[in-house]
């Protein structure tokens, strides 16, 4: 059931958007973790956290071939399919058209907005801690994602928030246990209400410099609060 809501799911993402194959990543991320996982040895105690059983292993590659089928089941068939290698092939600048395009541009720091920035730094900061936290206990499907994900990420700056949607799962299996034992010590303490202040007050005030327009000057960006038109595009 899970397969078939899976190839399903991805005939509808293939017919509302040309990078329906990113959807495919997960599944063969899951599918190369269990099977590095069952093939590499118990070295120093590493236990990988993402074995599969075989008959897992087996419903992974009908899913992904699925997947991959789903990607041809649009109006514009294989070529629709093959699509996302053409818009692969601009982002490169093996054509001309491309140096034309902003966002094509590689993600640089330089270049993308302050806050844009500071979580591009943040997220990847936040990887490399969770797999030094969870080096022992592994989940080789999560790294290959985040792996995959900021390759994607860093290759154009359309594609840079990829990286939070990448890292994500990493950040779950390897800060999540550190984050509970921080949760059940700041209930003994009885801090939680400080913690949910501070979030609190750190909203509002982003809230207001969205609103005064502050927040899109210091961004670099060129837009501003409210409705109708920005005579700056113009």
């Amino acid at each position: 059931r899970i397969v078939g809501t899976l190839v399903g799911l991805q005939v509808v993402w293939a017919n509302c958007h040309a990078l329906s194959v990113l959807g495919l990543v997960p599944i063969a991320a899951a599918l190369a973790g269990g099977i590095l996982a069952a093939a590499l040895p118990q070295a120093l105690g590493w236990r990988p956290a993402d074995r599969r059983t075989r008959g897992e292993l087996q419903r992974l590659a009908v899913a992904l071939g699925g997947g991959l089928a789903a990607e041809c089941l649009t109006p514009f068939g294989i070529q629709g399919a093959l699509y996302p290698l053409y818009l692969w092939s601009l982002i490169r600048g093996q054509q001309q058209l491309s140096f034309t395009i902003v966002e094509h541009r590689a993600t640089s720091l330089a270049e993308v907005s302050p806050v844009a920035g500071v979580m591009l730094v943040l997220l990847l900061v936040l990887g490399g801690l969770a797999l030094l936290w969870s080096i022992r206990r592994l989940r080789i499907d999560h790294v290959l994602m985040a792996i995959v994900f900021a390759t994607l990420g860093l290759m154009a700056r359309r594609n840079v928030a990829l990286i939070g949607i990448g890292i994500t799962p990493l950040l779950a299996s390897g800060l999540g246990p550190l984050a509970q034992q921080a949760d059940v010590w700041l209930r003994r303490q009885r801090w939680p209400f400080l913690a949910d202040t501070t979030v609190a007050l750190a909203s509002l005030a982003l809230v207001v410099t969205v609103v005064t327009g502050s927040f899109y000057d210091a961004a670099r960006l060129t837009r501003t609060f409210g409705l109708g038109e920005s005579w700056i595009m113009f």
